[in-house]
């Protein structure tokens, strides 16, 4: 029985995604490649498939974002936005 409870590891974008069984559900940890730590959302899923699903779109929102900061990054070094704008359009994201 002990191995019913085995996380399982699936790559993912760069990402070791962890979905770990619960006696209650499944929950997952993402682990990026240029980082230590992981990172959760808290949440138990009901089955491995959910699970599995919220890890890789939470993986997908993680990547856009840090593509967000980079363009943002990117326009003030050239002048092209503001702080003011800069500093906005950070606030907006996640």
């Amino acid at each position: 029985m002990a191995d019913d409870l085995t996380p399982k590891w699936h790559p993912y974008q760069g990402w070791l995604l962890q979905i770990s069984p619960l006696w209650h559900g499944f929950v997952f940890n993402c682990y990026p490649a240029e980082a230590t730590g992981s990172w959760q959302n808290q949440h138990i899923y009901l089955n491995y498939d959910d699970a599995l699903l919220a890890a890789k779109q939470f993986v997908d929102r993680q990547i856009a974002v840090s593509a967000l900061q980079q363009v943002l990054q990117r326009w003030f070094a050239q002048g092209l936005i503001s702080l003011t704008e800069y500093k906005k359009a950070s606030q907006l994201l996640p």
